[in-house]
Parts: structure tokens; C-alpha cells; sequence
């Protein structure tokens, strides 16, 4: 049995902004956002305020990317990525 396989447009096209950096410096950055946006989304449900928490997942992030010798400028520079390509509807990336 055969199977052919027909060209696909990429899924994901916003990810281009992702492409070349060290695995380390993209978890870094979607979890600094991910974490981030659920935290906002889990605070408007509740009606609070999460900004402690958010400030604590932020120092956490950047420990940890230090820790793993990331470019700070890089997981930031991906975390920008994230909000603007990948998750654009949700929490906005003010905070």
C-alpha cells in the first residue's frame, strides 16, 4: 500500500520569528508568556489582582535563563514573538 502526500501550507507561518533560537531561550520565552496570560486569564475570572505572581513568574524566567546561560535579549525577543504571531486574541501583552 501507498500513501502520497500533497504539499501543505506551513500550519504555522508566525513561527518564522522562532526560527534559530537555542531550545533553552524558546521555552523560556513561551513560558514567560504562557504563564503570563494565565495568570491574567485565571485573575479576570476571579477578580484578581495577579500582578504579584506575574512579577514572581518573570523573575523565575529570567533566573532560570541566566541559570542556563540564555541571552536575555533573545528570550525576550521571543517572548515578543509569542505575543504578537502566536497567541494574538487573548491577554494582551501589557502587563
Amino acid at each position: 500500500m501507498s500513501m502520497t502526500t500533497t504539499a501543505q501550507a506551513d500550519p504555522f507561518p508566525s513561527q518564522a520569528p522562532l526560527a534559530g533560537h537555542a531550545p533553552e531561550v524558546l521555552a523560556a520565552g513561551c513560558l514567560l508568556v504562557i504563564g503570563r496570560r494565565a495568570l491574567h486569564e485565571y485573575g479576570a475570572n476571579r477578580g484578581e489582582d495577579m500582578a504579584p505572581l506575574i512579577a514572581m513568574l518573570q523573575q523565575a524566567v529570567v533566573s532560570w535563563a541566566a541559570a542556563s546561560d540564555c541571552d536575555r535579549s533573545a528570550v525576550l525577543e521571543v517572548a515578543a514573538a509569542v505575543d504578537a504571531h502566536l497567541l494574538p486574541d487573548d491577554f494582551p501583552a501589557t502587563h
